[in-house]
Order: C-alpha cells, then sequence, then structure tokens
C-alpha cells in the first residue's frame, strides 16, 4: 500500500490507481488514515481474491467509510479464488474485475462470452463497471466490447511501463 500510494504523484491526473488489499489489511487504523489521504477520484480499492472473508460486517462497514470518503471499490480478479458471486452480493462494488482464466480466448468461447454478458448486465444493473483482466488479442478486445465490457487491462493494451513512460489519450479502440 505504501509503496502504491508512493507513485499516485508519478501518475498524469486523469489516471487512476488501483491498489489491492485483503481483508484483513484494509480493516487496519493505517490502511483507513493512508487512504484517507489521497485523493479519493484518483484511487480505486481493489479487495483481492486470496483471502477468504470471515466475517463480512467488519469489511462491509469500511467498505461503507471509504465510499463516504469518495472511494471506489473493486473486486479484483472475480471468477477465482475467494472472489465469487456471493463475495460481489456482499460487498456491491463499484468495479468487477473479470479474471483473465474468465477473458482469455473469450473471442472463440461461447460460455466465457455468456458469463461475461452476464456479469456486464448484472454489473450496468448495480451501477458497476467491469474492467476485463488479461486482454491480450485484439479479437479478445473486440469480443469484450461487443458484449458490454469497455475497460479492459493487458498486454494487447499495453505493456507495463514506469509511471513517467505512460502514453498519453486512448491505447486502443474498437472503432
Amino acid at each position: 500500500m505504501r509503496r502504491a500510494l508512493e507513485v499516485l504523484d508519478l501518475l498524469p491526473p486523469d489516471i487512476s490507481l488501483g491498489v489491492n488489499f485483503g481483508p484483513s489489511a484494509l480493516l487496519t487504523a493505517e490502511a483507513l488514515a493512508r487512504l484517507s489521504a489521497v485523493p479519493a477520484d484518483r484511487l480505486v480499492v481493489e479487495l483481492t481474491e486470496h483471502v477468504a472473508v470471515p466475517e463480512y460486517q467488519p469489511l462491509l462497514e469500511r467498505v461503507a467509510e471509504l465510499r463516504r470518503i469518495g472511494l471506489r471499490v473493486a473486486v479484483d480478479d472475480t471468477g477465482t479464488g475467494y472472489s465469487s458471486l456471493a463475495h460481489i452480493l456482499e460487498v456491491q462494488p463499484d468495479i468487477i474485475k473479470l479474471d483473465r482464466d474468465l477473458t482469455r480466448g473469450i473471442a472463440g468461447d461461447a460460455v466465457r462470452r455468456t458469463l461475461a454478458a452476464a456479469l456486464a448486465r448484472f454489473a450496468g444493473e448495480i451501477g458497476a463497471r467491469v474492467v476485463a483482466e488479461g486482454v491480450e488479442t485484439e479479437e479478445d478486445a473486440r469480443g469484450l466490447v461487443e458484449l458490454g465490457v469497455t475497460l479492459g487491462q493487458g498486454w494487447f493494451l499495453g505493456r507495463p511501463v514506469l509511471p513517467q513512460d505512460l502514453p498519453t489519450g486512448p491505447l486502443w479502440s474498437a472503432r
């Protein structure tokens, strides 16, 4: 968290930073203090899939606190680990991030397409956005856009770079 937040000032002002948190780390006083001290519109708190949530009430209270200060909350890697549909129902995230195992090869896989379309529709109905992780081909990027998934990350869309080397403007457009 500390290292990630140090990068925020190096990013262009129109870029937000996603910072991953396990449930127990997010519940610390240090996390709340540090997250409260950054511009809320520049940050997304991503709940990781690596750790089960033993009790949702403290986590939901913290999520409510974060939202009161303007932060957005994402569920990371939906479809793997502990990022289940029940987790999404509890947290009601602002952003649902589809794991790369669900998006890779989606252009040619009817089952993956159907699931992604259902999640995109669900997200739209609760006012959330969907981000596809692991977008590695133009075919998959176009397929995701056709399904209503308009945000993505992956090698096709951009290679990892240092913050000061980020390109400006859109990296890819389905048009």
